[in-house]
């Protein structure tokens, strides 16, 4: 909490949610997730390490990999998108 002097009032750093979830099967009806906290306004998910854990779970259960992955992005300001999208790509 920071307190900011000119209006005598707080300020509450509220946390950023980072939220993942993957279908486990091709029926939709298994879903592995992911919830990771992170620091105030930090708009950078570590998506590699989440991706292949999804990866290997997905793989356990229906003994292969997926044929197409499909990522939606929600919760980036327009002003931030330029620069959020290249850090938010998932190399393979």
């Amino acid at each position: 909490m920071a307190r900011n002097l000119k209006t005598r009032t707080f300020v509450f750093q509220t946390p950023s949610i980072a939220a993942v979830t993957a279908s486990l099967n091709s029926m939709g009806m298994a879903y592995d997730v992911h919830i990771v906290p992170q620091g105030s306004r930090v708009e950078k998910i570590a998506l590699t390490a989440i991706v292949n854990s999804s990866l290997r779970r997905f793989r356990s259960e229906v003994g292969s990999l997926p044929d197409t992955i499909l990522m939606f992005r929600d919760g980036v300001s327009e002003g931030y998108f330029d620069s959020v999208c290249p850090m938010s790509t998932f190399n393979h």
